[in-house]
């Protein structure tokens, strides 16, 4: 039998993705995140942390910094002139060799800026939930630098010149273990000693050793697991690096070794003389020990020897010689090549003899190097200037990582969230917490922010708004709270609907649908009802306020609906069923006929026929349906290419009837 239908020919070349599909896709397919952010950290709470935070990689594309965890998974964190902005858990840790082939970036730009819904977004967030700063730990740095100078983890400060390979620090937890050792040699014909050579191994799932060496041009060579690697260029993070399961190294101003994303290693090079920074997270606080001290925030304990006693932070020079001595590492070297045999009888020279050898040495070296004593030693034992120099500048610069990553920008309260109604006033107040911390004020004709963190907000129109609340601590750093403001620009208030909104010109404000009632149309149901849409009487005039005129002389009626006195048809009435498809029957007043007034949609004696134009007004209680459209291609295309298509021309229709496309087939 003949069936009515509808063609639709393609009328360009060009495809049109279908990003809410892809993002719909990418949400069924992604395991709850229960299943892999048991052990993700936060982010850094600003840039500056990030920055010296080793765990943590920076990309130059984006600004973020990205940890990888043992179990694949890791944070994106986003800076906005070095405050923290948003940050993200991700499942999917993409290594930076191939940072382009990377399927957390894709999907959230399918769902949070491809698509304008907000609910697409919101749902991405169930997958990945945001993060931001709250319990983040800073690590806690250690190093070893000139004819060596050790800082404890506790902040010890002590020089030690024996001759060896020696146990810098033993750390462990429950699934993980970490061995740093450093191997030092006589630095020239000084009576001193120097490091040049450090390995370091991390057992986990697997077994990790790297180890550094200084090469006869002052390079630095390195070993993973007793083999030479090749560093490759990243254009990603501006460094050269080599990625392996387990240990990420990056080649900068020094080759540091990040560990499972938790410990760093990081060495470098200055005057012929290898230095040291090794970087522990929070978990490994009381289970350390080796010349880098027992880590519990108490330095006094930081002398310990491997039987476990200790000696007081006072001692004498030769004292903490000879505590030195004791982690000596003896058979269980971590170094591919032996030790070579040691200088027999080799005892260093002490900062006490120096000074009583030549005191006026000691004063001019004194100023020199502004009274640092580790400078004023290197200068004193080798004659060196620029390495007693070198040496100070790597104790001052260690120290002012701490204090960086130690810094920290106020935090800020509130609801983020803010609705208003048209150009209804919204007030809400926000609190800084943190020393000298005050808000940075913010006028414009729509939003007025104080320096006490009170808000106003008041909508002037539907231009795209982003505001982000940003205060201020007397150390200078500041905090960003990102708004999210929700406008409803509806006729009247009950006609918003907040839990469908668009974002706007991918800012920060969001704009509520409106569902119309009693017959209102247009975007913010601003059109009134239309009292010709549905037709008149035949013959009957229509004015777009009053509606239909009066019925033709000899009938009555509203204009729409006019009939004849049943007294001149005499019993006769309309036949059941007479006119279709919502038609009304009448008879009419001359002939007694059974006759139709149909809706615009149809024509002809029974309202059967379809045609002309009108616009129809779907009611909130109409049911849906599902429609079969049978389309046919002019050119090759998947299915995938037409399903993207149709669903852009159905979605981009004035009048929003079909809601989804599904199940395309290949004809």
């Amino acid at each position: 039998p003949d069936m009515r239908g509808l063609w639709i020919y393609r009328l360009d070349s060009r495809s049109r993705v279908n990003y809410r599909l892809w993002c719909l896709a990418w949400l069924d397919a992604e395991p709850a995140p229960a299943a892999w952010n048991g052990q993700l950290p936060p982010c850094p709470c600003s840039q500056p942390q990030a920055e010296l935070d080793p765990r943590y990689r920076q990309s130059r594309g984006t600004k973020h910094v990205l940890p990888r965890a043992s179990s694949g998974a890791g944070v994106r964190c986003l800076y906005q002139d070095g405050s923290l902005l948003e940050g993200w858990q991700e499942r999917v840790w993409t290594p930076p060799i191939h940072p382009a082939a990377n399927g957390e970036l894709e999907a959230f730009d399918w769902c949070c800026r491809r698509v304008r819904k907000s609910l697409f977004c919101t749902r991405f967030a169930e997958k990945r939930p945001r993060v931001g700063c709250e319990g983040y730990v800073p690590p806690t740095p250690a190093g070893a630098f000139g004819d060596p100078h050790i800082t404890t983890l506790d902040g010890l400060t002590y020089t030690f010149n024996g001759l060896g390979d020696f146990v810098l620090l033993q750390a462990s937890d429950a699934r993980t273990s970490f061995s740093l050792q450093g191997r030092t040699a006589q630095t020239g014909t000084a009576w001193a000693t120097n490091f040049m050579a450090f390995a370091a191994q991390y057992i986990s799932a697997t077994n990790t050793t790297v180890e550094w060496t200084l090469g006869n041009q002052s390079d630095i060579q390195v070993l993973l697991n007793n083999e030479t690697i090749q560093f490759s260029y990243s254009q990603d993070m501006g460094a050269e690096v080599y990625y392996s399961p387990g240990v990420l190294l990056v080649n900068a101003s020094s080759i540091t070794a990040i560990f499972d994303g938790a410990i760093a290693v990081s060495i470098s090079t200055a005057s012929g003389i290898l230095s040291v920074v090794c970087s522990l997270p929070d978990w490994y606080r009381n289970s350390t020990k080796g010349l880098l001290g027992v880590w519990d925030h108490d330095p006094t304990d930081d002398f310990q020897l491997p039987n476990g006693t200790s000696i007081p932070v006072n001692s004498s020079e030769e004292e903490i010689y000879s505590y030195g001595m004791s982690w000596a590492v003896g058979e269980h070297s971590l170094f591919a090549q032996p030790l070579d045999p040691p200088v027999l009888n080799f005892t260093p020279i002490f900062l006490s003899r120096l000074r009583q050898e030549n005191e006026s040495q000691y004063q001019l070296a004194t100023l020199q190097c502004h009274g640092s004593k580790e400078c004023i030693y290197d200068l004193l034992s080798t004659g060196n200037v620029a390495l007693g120099l070198a040496t100070q500048s790597l104790a001052v610069d260690l120290q002012e990582k701490k204090t960086v990553l130690n810094a920290f920008p106020p935090v800020i309260t509130g609801n983020t969230s803010l609705t208003a109604f048209r150009t209804e006033r919204v007030r809400r107040q926000f609190l800084a917490k943190g020393e000298g911390a005050r808000f940075v004020p913010h006028l414009s004709p729509e939003l007025n922010i104080s320096e006490n963190g009170t808000l106003t907000w008041e909508p002037h129109g539907v231009a795209p708004l982003t505001i982000n609340l940003e205060a201020v601590g007397s150390n200078n750093l500041s905090a960003l709270l990102q708004l999210r403001f929700t406008l409803c620009s509806c006729s009247r208030s009950q006609e918003c609907d907040y839990g469908d909104t668009v974002i706007v010109g991918q800012s920060s404000l969001q704009l509520a649908a409106c569902r119309c009632e009693d017959g209102y149309s247009g975007t913010f149901c601003q059109d009134p009802p239309d009292p010709c849409s549905q037709g008149c009487f035949p013959g009957v005039g229509c004015d777009s306020h009053s509606g239909c005129g009066p019925c033709p002389a000899g009938l009555t009626g509203d204009g729409r609906h006019c009939s004849g006195c049943s007294s001149s048809c005499g019993s006769n009435s309309c036949p059941e069923g007479y006119c279709s498809n919502g038609g009304h029957c009448y008879l009419h007043p001359i002939t007694c006929l059974p006759t139709c007034t149909c809706p615009p949609a149809f024509t002809d004696q029974h309202c059967l026929v379809a045609g002309g134009d009108f616009r129809p007004l779907p009611t909130a209680d109409l049911p849906r349906r599902s429609v079969q459209l049978r389309v046919r291609t002019l050119q090759n295309a998947t299915a995938e290419e037409v399903n993207g298509t149709v669903s852009d021309i159905l979605g981009s229709l004035e009048v929003k009837v079909f809601q989804s496309n599904t199940n395309i087939t290949q004809m």
